[in-house]
């Protein structure tokens, strides 16, 4: 009997497409949307650094500073909300010092923001909240009471039809008293004040027993100004409260467009110039730094360990840096498509000639 699979895997490593441009394949995505989970950053060391100091300290000394990230669109932000995300919950979670969740819009209202916010943490999170911190079911020596946020929690971890139910609870679903009695609780879960309330007990389930904090990135916060003036400041008064509830348990990282953000700021809502206090700008990459992220692509996917492949050179980088205009999107979207250029012409070096003639409307003026 022929090994289908087998046959297939000898084939492409027979033809390894990209070994001669010393790479295993294109490191670079043809449409550059960041990863869940994205493990490295590059190109945005200082700004990395700053960010990096205050997620320790709001983490470590229970002082949160909420700041945002600022970039035109193509810039990189949600690839670095995503990658300390990761970096949080690879290095924090299990210590049980913190635990981060990645919104990728704010939507229309708190309601969605909520429930965003809770995909983002994840049903097999709450599960094994429960199930790694059971002794919280018994009043502790302090007397605390037990929240009735613990039920769901129950609920979630079981391994059964209940685990459904606390699932579209902790999502904001509005539930009938028999879906409700299953889960021990005794209010529904639908509107904003209430979700305030639930996420005022999961702090108290944090502060009996770890993670002792929380970290909300929130992507695209410019979509705010899509609002009515009125519903905004609902919004935005609905984020303060809960900023004001979590007892520095709570910090709070949005990116936006700097003229998104300078529209939301004319409001003079209170949460956002907190926010505006400390920015960090990701200004358009420099030759360096786009050298920097063109070689670290590379390195990752090197035939050889620790070393990037030399198909694009440090005279190609500045010249896809110039033509890109320092744009992190435009710049690795231009790398993969050099790149698969290269291999179907069976190129040795993508030069600078190469650029401009592989880029399309990227010759000099006067050339």
């Amino acid at each position: 009997m022929k090994d289908y699979l087998g046959s297939a895997i000898a084939e492409e490593e027979k033809e390894l497409p990209y070994k001669s441009l010393g790479l295993q394949r294109n490191p670079f995505p043809g449409t550059p949307v960041p990863e869940d989970e994205p493990t490295f950053l590059f190109a945005r060391g200082t700004v990395a650094e700053e960010v990096a100091k205050r997620i320790v300290r709001a983490i470590r000394e229970r002082d949160p500073q909420h700041f945002v990230v600022l970039g035109q669109y193509g810039s990189g932000k949600s690839h670095i909300l995503k990658y300390f995300k990761h970096e949080i919950n690879a290095r924090f979670f299990p210590e049980g010092k913190s635990v981060a969740a990645y919104v990728n819009h704010p939507g229309k209202n708190f309601q969605e923001f909520y429930r965003n916010l809770i995909e983002g943490l994840s049903l097999d999170f709450f599960g094994s909240l429960y199930r790694r911190f059971e002794d919280v079911k018994k009043q502790d020596s302090n007397g605390q009471r037990r929240p009735e946020l613990l039920n769901v929690l129950k609920a979630a971890a079981a391994d059964t039809d209940s685990r459904f139910t606390a699932w579209q609870w902790l999502q904001g679903n509005r539930q009938g008293r028999l879906d409700l009695e299953k889960l021990g609780i005794g209010y529904s879960n639908h509107d904003a004040d209430r979700q305030l309330e639930t996420l005022a007990s999961l702090l108290t389930v944090f502060n009996q027993t770890g993670p002792s904090s929380l970290v909300i990135f929130l992507d695209e916060f410019e979509e705010l100004t899509t609002l009515r003036s009125d519903f905004q400041t609902t919004y935005l008064n609905h984020l303060r409260r809960l900023i004001d509830i979590s007892k520095n348990q709570v910090l709070l990282v949005v990116s936006a467009t700097p003229e998104g953000f300078d529209v939301i700021r004319t409001g003079g809502h209170a949460l956002v110039r907190r926010l505006a206090v400390t920015q960090y700008v990701l200004e358009p990459l420099t030759p360096d730094e786009t050298w920097d992220l063109i070689r670290g692509y590379l390195e990752l996917a090197s035939t050889s360990p620790g070393a990037a492949a030399s198909i694009i050179d440090r005279g190609s980088s500045d010249e896809i840096q110039r033509i890109m205009e320092g744009r992190v999107s435009e710049i690795v979207r231009a790398c993969h498509d050099l790149i698969e250029s290269a291999r179907s012409r069976k190129l040795a070096k993508i030069d600078p000639v190469s650029v401009r003639q592989l880029i399309p409307g990227s010759e000099r003026p006067g050339a």
